[in-house]
């Protein structure tokens, strides 16, 4: 039953998540973009829009990782002490077995937001961080010789 429970909590957390993950990638890619194209437009604006980008990428995956936190705790809230308990709690399932699933369902989506913010980061700040895994990967290299 645990899997049962888990399939839905997993469907109705992903309505709001999924899209909100993709929006969070499309909006890293746009800051990337700003950042390249920023150089070739007029001076002062450039700044403006680099400042802008800059900004963005640092508060985004800031953002994305907190608001699927809240969202998180908000729906265990939801499910477990408004009218849609009365529903879950229905249910021939342990309550056990439901607590279960909501920590376990909130586990993997705070792992999977994690993991969109790392990636948005890395997408925003590509040059630099592909030069610094370059010279992380130097840096061994020089101290261990091999």
């Amino acid at each position: 039953m645990l899997g049962k429970v888990m399939k839905y909590e997993f469907r109705s957390s992903g309505r709001l998540l999924w899209p909100l993950f993709g929006l969070t990638i499309a909006i890293s890619g746009l800051m990337r973009l700003l950042l390249l194209v920023a150089p070739y437009i007029w001076r002062p604006l450039a700044n403006i829009v680099q400042g802008f980008a800059t900004t963005l990428g640092v508060l985004v995956p800031v953002v994305i990782f907190a608001l699927a936190f809240i969202y998180v705790v908000a729906r265990f809230f939801q499910s477990t002490m408004t009218d849609e308990a009365y529903l879950t709690f229905k249910l021939p399932v342990k309550t056990g077995t439901h607590i279960v699933a909501r920590l376990i369902t909130s586990t993997i989506y705070t792992c999977i937001a994690g993991l969109v913010a790392a990636v948005s980061a890395f997408i925003i700040l590509l040059p630099y961080s592909v030069q610094f895994i370059g010279d992380m990967l130097s840096q061994a290299y020089l101290a261990t010789g091999t």
